[in-house]
């Protein structure tokens, strides 16, 4: 499979997706696609996720 995350490749990869529950982490466009898909299919509760996110970084300003 090639593209964007859509019906066909959450088929392809568990055609028992409406059965299971389902535990997502990943880069933020995919994330942003399987969590819109389970939105269509009324699956959201069913969805689980997880994001890292790199720490914040304290910096410093002049104040000249």
């Amino acid at each position: 499979l090639h593209g964007f995350f859509d019906q066909a490749h959450l088929d392809a990869a568990a055609p028992w997706h409406r059965d299971a529950q389902t535990y997502l982490c990943g880069p933020p466009g995919l994330m942003q696609g399987v969590r819109e898909l389970f939105r269509e299919l009324d699956l959201e509760n069913q969805l689980h996720t997880e994001e890292f996110a790199p720490p914040a970084v304290a910096v410093k300003t002049s104040t000249s």
